[in-house]
């Protein structure tokens, strides 16, 4: 009967220990995979900076491009006006005359 006490307490402590081990492991397992995890959202992250960072260059080329065409159609637009005035300025200040005068 000894002997089988024996024995049992010796299966017992056995599971203790595999119980200890597989304790032990299954943390193991779950630091690595909090510092995958953690690698992971830094390379997502690093990645999204690199995405953000060619749209951010990539608007402020194409708001560049807008402005220059602005300021092109403006200055166009205010070269006509130049001309036209330089043009017909006697022919304006004759309509403004006679419309001061008719009144």
């Amino acid at each position: 009967m000894n002997e089988i006490i024996r024995e049992l307490y010796t299966i017992e402590e056995r599971a203790a220990r595999i119980m200890e081990n597989t304790q032990v492991q299954r943390q193991e397992i779950q630091k690595e995979q909090r510092e995958k995890e953690k690698l992971i959202q830094k390379e997502l992250q690093q990645e999204m900076e690199g995405r953000l960072s060619i749209l951010k260059s990539e608007m402020e080329e194409q708001a560049e491009r807008e402005m220059q065409e602005i300021i092109q159609k403006s200055a166009a637009f205010m070269e006509k006006l130049n001309q036209e005035y330089d043009g017909n300025y006697e022919t304006k200040a004759q309509e403004i005359l006679k419309r001061v005068t008719e009144v």
